[in-house]
């Protein structure tokens, strides 16, 4: 969810905030949040429920497994589909092409001194966060 990009702390949130207008923001974020975490938890659920009964209760099927055949076998596969040295050849080209640029971007404009957002100072029982 892109709550995340408005303030909303990624772990827990115990609080209002006080009321501060920028946490009001989050709260259809936090029902859609709830929803997706509500159907995750079914899913999950209903996952193990048909493992167990698959493992244990289902009826064990007996026989001859149908394997396909090639139709045609004089046309070869090019050797460059069949070699795994080129498809991790092109899996990890991608990834350094889709790495590369940001990773550069991100060391060549870091500064020690650099803040993060800032929306003031927020005192919640007591104690004060900064951020």
């Amino acid at each position: 969810m892109s709550s995340g990009l408005l303030g909303n702390p990624r772990r827990t949130q115990l609080t209002n905030y006080n009321g501060h207008s920028v946490a009001e923001g989050w709260g259809t974020y936090e029902s859609a949040m709830a929803v997706g975490g509500t159907l995750l938890f079914a899913s999950l659920c209903l996952y193990f429920i048909l493992l167990i009964y698959s493992a244990f209760y289902a009826p064990k099927g007996f026989g001859r497994i149908l394997i396909g055949e090639v139709m045609d076998a004089k046309k070869k596969v090019p050797r460059l589909l069949e070699n795994w040295k080129g498809w991790i050849g092109i899996a990890i080209a991608l990834i350094l092409l889709a790495y590369t640029i940001p990773i550069m971007d991100m060391i060549q404009t870091h500064r020690q001194d650099q803040k993060g957002l800032h929306f003031g100072n927020h005192c919640v029982a007591g104690s004060c966060l900064l951020w």
